[in-house]
């Protein structure tokens, strides 16, 4: 059995020749996939989930790849002299491996012809390490360890004393384990010929944009993971998930997977959803701590249609203010507040900001002086947001610190437009360490008031 990357399927091959694949969330069948005309040895997603990989017995030979989506046969293919015991996807999806008692083959998925063969009798089972340069294969007694671009061992790792049966990396990719006929599992050090796996991942372009509903962003998600050296590491498989929000990626899809290019970064598109909201995008490495990004679909401030936002826009804010009416949600928290106004008067223009400023104290009760806004999520493990907005422009000083007293980080030290702010925080101190689970206490110091609130991480 294998499941989906998303956890939302799981495909099951059988002795009669079927793969069974079952919705997990509801526990149910969804469809029994025929076409093998002997058991099915093996079953593979894609990396993006849009594929299905298969493999044979004696009787047929053979490997089929199917559309997950339709549910149909795409291809089989053919060129195993045995039984094929088992298939593995690189992390990119373009490359499909095979194991089978004649030995492995490589084969192109996108045009669905082989590029190459090797190992020897009973390579099988084959799985690639998590950067997609060596592929592992069960033998009889140890594994053999291949260097895809050349298809030579590296190495061979014999301790076993019958064939093995199933092999696994670690998710840092370091170690190997191997389980075996002989009853036992052995778990090797395989850091001297993997390298360096993943050891960071950062958020380094695209975070906190804002556009019209329906639109592309302007800019990509972009992402950079790094090895345990501080070295950008490529060819890592980085899933991006839209976790909030109806906003898609590459314009279709809520799931995708891009590979780090050779300066250890991957980026996507997100096209925001049609109604005005807040859409969030978690990025993960495996093994590592999963980053987030934020971006909304704002409305128009022009309100009335006529193509000026001015103060007849205004007075339709105000009798909408602090109702729920996702014209003027601006930014898509559910509520028409303060952070809609600021973003309103952004839109208004500078020269009659002061009069604007005026009647919104008078109409809307808008605060003399600047506001801190509770973090949010509060509590929170990876990332959260403070946000205030401050009548003036001016210096401003954002800091964290501990229910001692002691300043633990920096979070914004210098000059701000009057408006609303928002900055994401990840919990990390002033030494980029991650801060312990407790209670600790925020401050905004402006020339206008210092202002104070908790907020909690749980890690």
């Amino acid at each position: 059995s294998f499941s989906s990357p998303d956890g939302g399927r799981l495909a099951m091959g059988s002795w009669d020749g079927k793969i069974r694949l079952w919705d997990v969330a509801i526990r149910e069948l969804i469809s029994a996939l025929e076409g093998h005309t002997d058991r099915v040895h093996s079953v593979s997603f894609s990396p993006d989930g849009a594929l299905l990989a298969s493999s044979g017995g004696w009787e047929d030979k053979a490997v089929w790849l199917w559309d997950v989506g339709t549910l149909e046969p795409i291809a089989t293919l053919e060129g195993h002299t045995s039984a094929v015991r088992s298939v593995a996807f690189a992390p990119g999806g373009a490359i499909l491996a095979s194991g089978a008692d004649d030995g492995i083959r490589l084969w192109d998925t996108g045009t669905r012809k082989p590029i190459g063969a090797f190992g020897g009798w009973g390579s099988h089972p084959v799985l690639y390490s998590h950067d997609g340069m060596m592929l592992a294969s069960g033998s009889w007694g140890g594994v053999t360890l291949w260097d895809v671009a050349t298809s030579k061992t590296i190495t061979t790792l014999q301790g076993h004393a019958r064939s093995v049966t199933q092999v696994a990396f670690s998710p840092d990719g370091r170690n190997l384990v191997s389980g075996s006929d002989d009853g036992t599992i052995l778990l090797w050090d395989a850091s001297e010929w993997t390298g360096s796996g993943p050891s960071a991942l950062a958020i380094v372009g695209g975070d906190g944009q804002q556009g019209s509903p329906g639109s592309a962003l302007a800019q990509p998600l972009v992402v950079e993971v790094r090895d345990q050296h501080g070295n950008p590491l490529p060819n890592a498989s980085v899933v991006f998930r839209v976790t909030a929000g109806d906003g898609q990626l590459s314009g279709r899809f809520s799931v995708e997977r891009a590979i780090t290019d050779a300066d250890g970064r991957a980026e996507l598109t997100l096209t925001l959803g049609r109604q005005p909201g807040t859409s969030t995008v978690e990025a993960t490495v495996t093994g590592l701590e999963p980053v987030i990004f934020a971006a909304t679909a704002q409305a128009s401030p022009d309100f009335d249609g006529d193509g000026v936002t001015d103060f007849s826009d205004f007075f339709l804010f105000a009798e909408a203010f602090g109702g729920s009416d996702p014209r003027f949600d601006l930014d898509g928290s559910g509520v028409v507040d303060f952070a809609d106004f600021f973003l309103f008067a952004e839109s208004f223009g500078q020269p009659a900001r002061a009069k604007l400023v005026a009647m919104a104290r008078e109409l809307i009760g808008l605060p003399d002086g600047p506001q801190l806004r509770q973090n949010a999520p509060n509590p929170f493990n990876s990332q959260t947001v403070i946000s205030w907005f401050q009548l003036e422009p001016g210096a401003a000083h954002l800091e964290v610190f501990a229910l001692t007293g002691q300043r633990v980080a920096v979070l914004h030290q210098g000059p701000k437009r009057a408006g609303l702010h928002r900055l994401r925080w990840d919990g990390r101190d002033e030494r980029g360490r991650f801060l312990a689970s407790g209670v600790y206490v925020y401050r905004l110091v402006t020339s206008e008031a210092v202002q104070t609130r908790k907020l909690t991480v749980l890690r």
